[in-house]
């Protein structure tokens, strides 16, 4: 009755965990509900790309997936540059990112600047300025902006961004389409993805309490001249059914040797 009673309540532990995994994200930014973030802007911007000024072309994945499967040109676009910062602007292929977001940011950021390509720097171009950049199809894309500075010179001393700033305007710490690599895991960007074109707006204040953004994304604005996809967000392993099936039947060994453990393992969010 023991073991029966143990395994129902393991069973019940490991669904809870499929149906609601767990996050660090701290809240969601969208335009298209009822805070409505980025003003008669965004939709004036959406009308002039082509992109359905409405819901549906909004999206709050946080990585994106180059379409095709070869080399894919994708020409970028500086729509508007209303912030009052400098800043780099780029992408890096997340496959090559290792470092947990939240337990390790600056780690995070150092690995995605080191496999980045600078798009623009605002010390160099103006709105309308274009570039084309080739990569290949099916890479799966993470974008960010550096607030006030470059990639190399956070590269060359990252520990003067992390922990973030929120007084020195040249120390602040990169800011990522993936929400939980920001300051107080915040999004910083908006996405929308429709009539083959894609456009980025971002906040270039961090959002994170006491760094004084007014979060009305509409600091920067990029626009692809391609339609990119929406990555799925993986599952951490012990979500997934397997890892849960491997953490009943440890469980159940365990419970069956009269030693119940009391850590099966540490889910990563």
């Amino acid at each position: 009755m023991k073991l029966r009673r143990f395994a129902t309540y393991v069973a019940c532990l490991a669904a809870s965990m499929v149906a609601a995994p767990m996050t660090a994200k701290a809240d969601t930014a969208t335009h298209f509900s009822s805070n409505g973030l980025g003003g008669s802007l965004i939709d004036d911007t959406l009308n002039l790309l082509g992109i359905p000024d409405d819901a549906s072309s909004e999206t709050t994945v946080t990585q994106f997936v180059v379409p095709g499967s070869g080399p894919v040109s994708l020409t970028f676009q500086v729509l508007f540059d209303h912030g009052s910062f400098l800043y780099d602007f780029g992408f890096y292929d997340v496959s090559a990112v290792t470092a947990d977001p939240v337990a390790d940011s600056k780690g995070y950021a150092i690995q995605a600047l080191s496999h980045s390509v600078e798009v623009f720097d605002d010390r160099l171009v103006d709105p309308g300025a274009l570039k084309t950049v080739t990569v290949q199809g099916g890479a799966v894309l993470g974008f960010f902006i550096v607030p006030n500075n470059t990639i190399a010179n956070v590269l060359a001393d990252p520990d003067k961004f992390f922990p973030s700033s929120i007084t020195n305007g040249f120390y602040r710490a990169p800011l990522f389409s993936v929400s939980d690599a920001n300051p107080g895991q915040f999004d910083q960007f908006l996405s929308f993805l429709g009539g083959g074109k894609t456009l980025f707006t971002f906040e270039d204040l961090s959002r994170a309490p006491g760094s004084g953004s007014d979060s009305n994304f509409t600091d920067l604005g990029f626009s692809i001249d391609v339609q990119l996809g929406v990555a799925p967000v993986p599952e951490p392993a012990a979500l997934t059914l397997g890892g849960v099936a491997g953490t009943i039947g440890l469980a159940l060994a365990a419970a069956r040797r009269g030693r119940p453990e009391g850590r099966a393992g540490r889910i990563v969010a």
